[in-house]
Formats: structure tokens, C-alpha cells, sequence
């Protein structure tokens, strides 16, 4: 491509002439009074100045010798703009753009202790990886965020991590929650909808942050209990009995069970002599268990499965 040299160039482009109405090339027909249309030098030198500003904005030079110059340079990466970041016209879309609206995450960040995050971080993946327990990650304010704008989190580390709202927003489960929990190896995904909500999907995250979370509770602590899918209670206690003369007593469970109890077992916590004479009695409630021991028990363990 290169612009007009022959001798009768001029080097400034001309104005164009005033008056005139645009239009079309007329179909010729000279016997019947319609004249060819003639274009004037205004029409040349724009769709000359209309293509070489396109290989330009690409950076290349014309070249009259390269007849190929205009379609490198709508390959080329400097023809074409990337839209702002959740832009909904109808602009092409660079490879850029589309990385960054979240078909592609536009990137990943590594999050090591308390992060506030702004519109910026949309549509980006963040690996939760602090060091010691206590970091909270604070969400953008959802109106600053375009509707479906996404966040997603993986907490790749030992400890678990507080993901919190801003100002007066909400967290989206079934109901309007003001932080998460995101736990160790688990992941989750966040996104606005048009009511300015932060919508939680993913995981067990959805499900310990859900208003059923107490179906899937659990405490895993020396007395505590694991709460299964299928409605199951997993309980496990130890008591110290307090005598040194075989007798009963009533243990009472970490939760009380709905239901029933299904199962129970008891077993010496006698280090010397685990093989303690321990057992189980009918008494047991759903929030307590008895248990006899023989003479010098020190204590007993305590197992129950219920629902």
C-alpha cells in the first residue's frame, strides 16, 4: 500500500468541497440521460486515508511493493482496542478483553494476609495461602462490580480463611450472610447479580455457610461430633468417673440426638489397664449415654452414633 505519487500529488490533503449531497454511483446509461458517476479527488483521498490509517494504527510502514499491508494489519494486535474491563456493547472483542470478563480468568493473585478488594480484582482467581490463622479477605462493593462479575477463591494453605462483605452488601446463600468460611483445600465461587448480592456457589463452603449448616455441623474437639448427609450423628465423649469402686453414671453427649441413638460402645480409659471391664447400659437417653465401669476405673471413652 502506498499513498498516490504520481506528479500531480500534492503533499497537504485538500478540503473538501462544500455543497453537494451524498449518494451512490449512478448505473450509466448515456443513451438514456444518466451520466457516469465521476468521483472527485475528496472520494479518493478518503478511502485512500481510510486504509492507510488502518495499517498505521498497526505500526507498519506502507510499502507500495506489499499489496498484503491492510490484512496484516487487521491480524495485527494494534488495529483494535480492548474494551474496558465488563463492558456489555457490542465492540469487538479483543483476546484481551475476553481474558479479563471472566471467560478466562484475567488473573491470579496470591492472597497471604488481610486483603481488602476492589472492582479491579474482578474476574480474577485468588489462592488463599496464609501463614498463621485470622486473615479475613474483604469483598468490592457489589454495586462498583458489573452484574456476573466473579471472584473465585481456593485456600490452598493449613488455616482457615474469613471472606467478608462490604458497607451494607450481603453474602447470598438462602440467607443474607455478612462473612464465609472458606476451609482448608476447599474452594468457592462469588458472583453479583443485578440486586448488588454476592452470590455463593461451590463446595462444602456453601454448605457450612448455608442456613442447613447445622445438618452438616461438626466439632472436632476432644468431646465433640461430625454431622453426615444422610442425617447420621457421630458423637464421641470421655468422662472421668470419680471413684475408685465399680458403679454407673449418666455421660452426657456433646449435641442431643433428634431422633435415636442407633449405636453405642464404651471402653476403658485406664492407660495401666485398658482391658477395664466397661459397658453400656438401657438407660441411655437421646442426650445422654450410661455407662458401667468396674472397680478403679479412672474414666471411659464414649462412642455414639445416632440420628
Amino acid at each position: 500500500m502506498q499513498r498516490v505519487k504520481r506528479s500531480t500529488a500534492v503533499a497537504v490533503l485538500p478540503a473538501a468541497p462544500a455543497g453537494g449531497t451524498p449518494g451512490y454511483f449512478a448505473n450509466p446509461n448515456p443513451g438514456g440521460g444518466v451520466p457516469a458517476t465521476v468521483p472527485g479527488y475528496e472520494w479518493f483521498n478518503s478511502v485512500q486515508e481510510e486504509i492507510c490509517a488502518i495499517i498505521a494504527a498497526a505500526g507498519i510502514a506502507l510499502d507500495v511493493n506489499n499489496p498484503a499491508q491492510l490484512l496484516a494489519a487487521l491480524r495485527s494486535a494494534g488495529v483494535f482496542q480492548t474494551a474496558a474491563q465488563n463492558d456489555d456493547s457490542t465492540k469487538a472483542a479483543t483476546t484481551g478483553f475476553v481474558r479479563r470478563a471472566g471467560v478466562q480468568m484475567a488473573n491470579v493473585n496470591a492472597i497471604t494476609g488481610n486483603t481488602t478488594l476492589t472492582a479491579a480484582n474482578a474476574n480474577q482467581f485468588f489462592q488463599l495461602n496464609p501463614s498463621a490463622a485470622g486473615v479475613t479477605v474483604t469483598l468490592p462493593l457489589a454495586n462498583t462490580c458489573p452484574n456476573g462479575t466473579i471472584a473465585l477463591f481456593q485456600n490452598t494453605s493449613n488455616y482457615p480463611v474469613t471472606i467478608a462483605k462490604q458497607g451494607a452488601d450481603a453474602i447470598f446463600t438462602s440467607l443474607n450472610l455478612s462473612s464465609i468460611v472458606v476451609t482448608p483445600g476447599d474452594s468457592v465461587m462469588l458472583v453479583t447479580n443485578s440486586a448488588g448480592l454476592w452470590l455463593l456457589f461451590g463446595g462444602s463452603t456453601q454448605l457450612a455457610n448455608s442456613p442447613s449448616a447445622g445438618v452438616f455441623g461438626a466439632s472436632l474437639s476432644a468431646n465433640g461430633y461430625k454431622k453426615g448427609p444422610a442425617g447420621e450423628i457421630d458423637q464421641w465423649v470421655y468422662a472421668a468417673t470419680g471413684t475408685s469402686v465399680a458403679g454407673s453414671m449418666m455421660v452426657t453427649l456433646p449435641v442431643a440426638f433428634p431422633a435415636a441413638i442407633l449405636s453405642t460402645v464404651a471402653c476403658s480409659a485406664n492407660g495401666a489397664n485398658p482391658a477395664t471391664a466397661v459397658g453400656v447400659g438401657g438407660a441411655s437417653t437421646l442426650t445422654q449415654v450410661q455407662v458401667y465401669f468396674a472397680a478403679n476405673t479412672s474414666g471411659v471413652f464414649v462412642r455414639a452414633i445416632g440420628k
